[in-house]
């Protein structure tokens, strides 16, 4: 102590101002130290970051690119737990992956896509009804998430019996950009919309579906609104052409609001540009059930229409306002006995030719007509027997080219079938394993270049066993996965 209490206290400030340097160089040294741990564990890291991002860049799918199909948080789980085996199977797919980019470019887009997808390290665990390969693109559709304009709406249909939730199902899907338009029929009562769509780039899981267009053309009863849309096609000009049978409740008691009609609203803008009544085309006994269209080569466009109980397909020439009905010949029902669902898929082959394909799901052979017979209203010796189906099959679409996708009846595995080649079982390619719990109604080319997949319990909720909570639908990419 000096005895002076200012100098004491300047000196003790200075050990103080010191003490506080001598700190902070100790924390600057600890704190490089710690970079120095973490950038060597980032270095391990790093290791993992090709496989990562091998994995992720098929989200933008391009010719050079692939699926993402890789469940990250196995990654995430031990950042260092990196073997030598995980290097080598990154290093395998990555060899196939250029192999399969130079072979299938020389096929259709979409077979490539699949195939790549088929190389994709994913596996799931067999069975598993909640295992989702994309969680980012996969999205459950029930009918608790409907978009209302108000709350009061929502409780007036719900008092009135006109919103059951349970009963509401998704059974088809069109793509048109980044939106997924859907259908709901009117199977049972309860449902407030037969036609929605819901956003694909939505980070819930569990969209919202609003009406669409608006909910004043959902209005049941009203014949100049839709009743109950069974089929939708979305065609090259963005056109979508929804088939309304005019029937609702049809799993409980069919009730006929109105005649069946084709309706043509514009996916862009939302705006009806064709109504085409069918009731001049169909008798009582008739059941249409699906509907495609075509474009001849000047333009001129064509609607097809199965009626699976008059063995026939209605042919619309939508250009000059007219229609007529061709009937099939009796060899494509030989093996059923029920005239059932009578499946169309439309082909583009790569000569430029558009083929329909058309099957019962009970009948023994699948068959073909070339479109422009059609056109011609006769299917006199002009119907080409493709050869035999050794099991029902489900046809569930196309994507837009010479691939055909299908399952077996029953059964839940997806098939596609280059039509190029012979209707033969060595050339059927298993591109989706399934599950035990939902059965694919419906797969569609779409956004990001990816083809999709629509599936539900559908055989449950015609059989009133879904529950409260109603049927269970998922919307995905078509993937292959492998066993666990």
């Amino acid at each position: 102590m000096t005895g002076r209490p200012d100098l004491d206290k300047c000196q003790q400030n200075k050990r103080c101002n010191w003490n506080q340097r001598n700190i902070v160089r100790r924390g600057c040294k600890m704190q490089r130290s710690r970079k120095k741990e973490t950038t060597a564990r980032n270095k391990k890291t790093l290791l993992l970051r090709p496989a990562q991002h091998w994995s992720r860049i098929g989200r933008n799918v391009t010719l050079n690119q692939v699926a993402a199909l890789t469940d990250e948080s196995w990654y995430k789980k031990e950042p260092r737990a990196l073997k030598q085996s995980h290097l080598k199977v990154v290093c395998v797919f990555r060899l196939v992956h250029r192999l399969l980019v130079k072979f299938f470019r020389m096929r259709s887009q979409v077979i490539w896509l699949l195939a790549v997808a088929a190389v994709a390290p994913v596996c799931s665990a067999s069975g598993s009804c909640n295992k989702q390969l994309l969680p980012d693109l996969t999205f459950t559709l029930d009918g608790a998430n409907l978009d209302w304009p108000c709350s009061s709406t929502k409780s007036i249909y719900t008092s009135s019996g006109r919103y059951i939730s349970k009963h509401v199902i998704t059974t088809r899907v069109q793509i048109y950009k980044d939106e997924a338009i859907v259908l709901t029929p009117r199977y049972k009562t309860g449902v407030p919309f037969t036609l929605g769509k819901m956003p694909l780039r939505s980070k819930n899981c569990h969209p919202v579906i609003t009406p669409f267009p608006c909910w004043s053309l959902q209005e049941e009863g009203n014949c100049q609104a839709l009743q109950s849309a069974v089929d939708i096609f979305l065609d090259a000009q963005d056109i979508l052409w929804v088939l309304d049978v005019g029937i609702v409740n049809t799993l409980e008691q069919p009730i006929r609001r109105c005649p069946p009609k084709i309706v043509a609203i514009s996916a862009k803008t939302g705006k009806v540009v064709k109504v085409i009544d069918l009731s001049e085309l169909v008798c009582s006994a008739s059941r249409l059930q699906y509907l495609v269209v075509d474009y001849d080569q000047d333009g001129r466009c064509y609607a097809y229409v199965s009626d699976a109980a008059t063995r026939a397909i209605l042919v619309y020439d939508v250009t000059n306002s007219k229609g007529y009905r061709v009937v099939l010949p009796k060899a494509v029902t030989k093996g059923s006995s029920t005239k059932d669902v009578l499946y169309l898929a439309l082909i583009r082959k790569s000569c430029g030719t558009n083929v329909l394909y058309f099957t019962y799901l009970s009948s023994a052979r699948l068959f073909s007509i070339k479109a422009h017979h059609l056109r011609r209203g006769s299917a006199k010796g002009t119907v080409v027997d493709v050869g035999p189906k050794h099991r029902s099959i489900v046809i569930l679409g196309t994507d837009n080219g010479s691939a055909m996708f299908f399952r077996l009846k029953g059964e839940s595995d997806i098939y596609m079938w280059n039509t190029e080649t012979s209707f033969k079982s060595d050339n059927f390619l298993l591109v989706q394993k399934g599950t035990e719990c939902r059965l694919a109604t419906h797969v569609v080319p779409g956004y990001k270049r990816l083809m999709w997949v629509l599936e539900s319990n559908f055989h449950d909720y015609i059989q009133n066993r879904v529950g409260c909570a109603g049927a269970s639908v998922s919307l995905h990419p078509l993937v292959k996965s492998c066993e666990s």
